[in-house]
């Protein structure tokens, strides 16, 4: 383990290869957060104690209730310091620990309106919908790519055990057919084969070497393909793309390049002639792919970005400043996360007009 000299003269330890350590990997960029996993942690300090006041899902709704803590404490906001803080627990809570025990509530409360569903024996777990029942104990009926699908399954659990469906009541179910396994562990294990068959529907194709990325949500393109060492050889990664045939005529491209015949699409279709010019195919291919990753996260408008992590636009705007020692900088404050691009773009605009700065996203919009 060695140590590292941080910008301020401070140290921090390193791994030898030069990764950081654990500990340097959970710190947040605001004061009094701590991630925990994909959500973040915050917390006050105390008489010498730390006291959590929930988990959250990003960074900046954490800061802002360890603010909100500050404020409560009769202290200035430390992350966020130009904000005005009107907080309803504030009013309620007569101690910090009360303060701290209602923050606690609200971010659970939030984390489960977040994973409960309008129907009944439906609930969210993992990005997808989970269908369970209670019966003496509580049963699993498999994961759904819909809400409705998942609802549905409950209404033909009910049916087998000759109960009035709750979610669609005037839906007309086939009931023999419901009732045809034998008994309840039968109907069970069936119910679950087909979800999982449905999953591995939409996430399978009919090309040779493609496959679906569950990490990154696309299409991948894995070819095996021979070495200079004779009966040996290599999976080779040609990157990852949004459909499946264009992942497929990437393939074909790859067999092409190094020797073999195409397999996906007629072989007569690729120019052979372009294809032997190209010096090294992988790297433009996942240069490629990135390339459209990329142009899809970018935004038209000002102060707006994809966030990866949230899969949200975040709106964000620059705060300049100037420091002890009289050094002009700019700080990044953001607004917040939105499903819309163009919502994302007007909070932007309100950000920049609270600076004193010009609205230029909505100009750009009535020009449309």
């Amino acid at each position: 383990m060695q140590q590292a000299a941080k910008p301020n003269g401070a140290l921090t330890k390193t791994k030898p290869n030069g990764a950081l350590t654990k500990t340097k990997r959970l710190r947040s960029r605001h004061k009094g957060v701590k991630r925990i996993q994909n959500k973040f942690r915050a917390f006050l300090k105390v008489d010498e104690r730390n006291v959590s006041l929930g988990l959250y899902s990003t960074e900046d709704e954490a800061a802002r209730v360890v603010d909100e803590g500050h404020v409560y404490q009769g202290l200035a906001p430390v992350n966020f310091k130009n904000e005005l803080y009107n907080d309803d627990v504030a009013c309620v809570a007569e101690n910090v620990d009360q303060f701290a025990k209602l923050k606690r509530f609200q971010s659970r409360q939030f984390s489960k309106a977040q994973t409960t569903s309008r129907f009944r024996g439906v609930r969210k777990r993992h990005d997808r919908w989970e269908c369970y029942m209670h019966w003496k104990q509580h049963i699993t009926l498999g994961s759904y790519g819909s809400e409705e699908g998942a609802a549905s399954v409950y209404d033909e659990a009910c049916i087998y055990q000759y109960l009035d469906p709750v979610n669609f009541p005037d839906f007309p179910y086939d009931e023999d057919k419901i009732r045809q396994p034998a008994d309840l562990s039968t109907f069970v294990e069936q119910k679950r084969k087909q979800a999982v068959q449905a999953t591995k529907a939409g996430q399978s194709t009919r090309f040779i070497g493609v496959t679906w990325s569950s990490r990154r949500s696309r299409w991948a393109v894995n070819l095996t393909l021979p070495t200079e060492q004779a009966g040996r050889s290599t999976c080779v990664f040609f990157g990852c793309f949004d459909t499946d045939e264009e992942a497929a005529r990437v393939a074909d491209k790859g067999r092409i390049r190094h020797g073999l015949k195409a397999v996906n699409f007629p072989h007569s279709q690729y120019d052979h002639h372009q294809l032997s010019q190209v010096v090294d195919f992988r790297e433009q291919s996942r240069a490629e792919a990135r390339r459209i990753v990329k142009a899809r996260q970018l935004s038209r408008f000002t102060g707006v970005s994809w966030n990866r992590m949230i899969k949200k636009w975040e709106a964000y705007v620059y705060k300049s400043y100037v420091n002890l020692n009289q050094k002009k900088g700019s700080k990044k404050r953001v607004l917040g996360y939105f499903a819309r691009e163009e919502d994302a773009a007007l909070a932007a605009d309100r950000g920049r007009v609270q600076n004193g700065q010009k609205a230029v996203n909505s100009e750009e919009m009535t020009r449309q």
